[in-house]
């Protein structure tokens, strides 16, 4: 082979290798981006209830139940929204995060102060201070470990 034949072969050889690189790693930032931008998205769809359970300016705050409840549409929407920017091998961890968030446990008692049946958040229902606390701290368990998918990279 000639010795243009040779150059020209390594030319497209190398055009095509630079051509795919570039493509990989253009489409790469982009997932990176558009995850970014879900993942402020998301965890602003949490932060006014999380800075209200962190630190409640006011008793007119209200219960960990109520501040939970009027959000709920809009938790709603932030977990089927960032859903599919969850990385596949980690949205099973991400969408039974949301569960345990939103749903009473098994053993808990659904007929609780006379209710047949309890809605979604109703674990965080008290009745006193010391429960009010605990329900305080477990949904903030419970929304850190939710808000912690927005951090993988």
């Amino acid at each position: 082979m000639s010795d243009s034949i040779l150059v020209f072969i390594a030319t497209v050889v190398g055009v095509a290798a630079g051509s795919s690189i570039t493509w990989w790693g253009a489409v790469d930032l982009n997932r990176k981006q558009n995850f970014s931008i879900a993942s402020a998205k998301f965890i602003n769809g949490f932060s006014s209830e999380i800075a209200i359970l962190n630190h409640p300016i006011a008793k007119q705050a209200g219960t960990t139940y109520n501040v939970l409840l009027e959000a709920f549409q809009r938790h709603n929407v932030a977990f089927i929204e960032f859903n599919v920017f969850v990385p596949k091998p980690l949205r099973a961890g991400f969408n039974e995060a949301w569960e345990t968030y939103r749903k009473h446990s098994a053993n808990f008692n659904q007929e609780w102060r006379g209710h047949e049946k309890m809605n979604h958040l109703c674990e965080y229902l008290a009745t006193n201070d010391e429960e009010e606390r605990n329900a305080k701290d477990l949904a903030l368990q419970r929304l850190n470990r939710l808000l912690s998918y927005a951090n993988v990279r």
